[in-house]
């Protein structure tokens, strides 16, 4: 049970770090979290049923969003697709649900943002780098018109910075009142 639990830390604390980074790092990390996660959950059944299972307004959401997927799965026209696409959202609410299970404390919960910021600090150097150079030192991707850094497209650089910028902002004003 402790080591699962460790496991499944330093795992989601990887994956902070190679979200933006790496698809293959991504998986890897998932994949090693899933499961720890899972052992960890089967050697404490009780506490599955309690976190997981039970009725929580967010737990109904994600139950409803992921009926909604369901249907449309079976109502599509193009199965193949709507079943990655399904099982895309649930991954994602499977790291929801680990990184819940997590950071259940302070600590944990900042560290976790720490391995956060580390990977969009990393990101943005590469996209610097990128700018200065011609080509990013992950993908090789030359520059254009506009900085991609280690994503494949502009714009989900652009999504991701425009999530990562407000928590660091959070953060770092949190870090200055103390």
């Amino acid at each position: 049970y402790k080591g699962s639990s460790l496991t499944l830390e330093w795992s989601l604390y990887a994956l902070a770090v190679v979200l933006p980074l790496s698809k293959t790092g991504l998986t890897v990390f998932v994949s090693l979290g899933l499961i720890a996660f899972l052992i960890k959950k089967i050697s404490a059944p009780d506490h599955f049923r309690k976190q997981i299972l039970s009725s929580t307004p967010i737990n109904t959401a994600i139950l409803i969003f992921a009926i909604y997927c369901l249907f449309s799965l079976l109502w599509g026209d193009h199965p193949y697709l709507n079943f990655r696409g399904l099982m895309k959202y649930m991954k994602d609410f499977l790291i929801f649900f680990m990184v819940l299970d997590v950071c259940h404390d302070r600590t944990t919960l900042k560290k976790f943002f720490y391995f956060l910021m580390l990977g969009a600090t990393s990101t943005c150097l590469n996209g610097l780098y990128q700018y200065s150079d011609g080509a990013d030192l992950i993908r090789g991707s030359l520059f254009r018109s506009r900085i991609n850094s280690s994503f494949k497209f502009p714009t989900a650089l652009s999504s991701y910075l425009a999530l990562m910028i407000p928590i660091s902002l959070t953060s770092f004003l949190n870090e200055k009142k103390k």
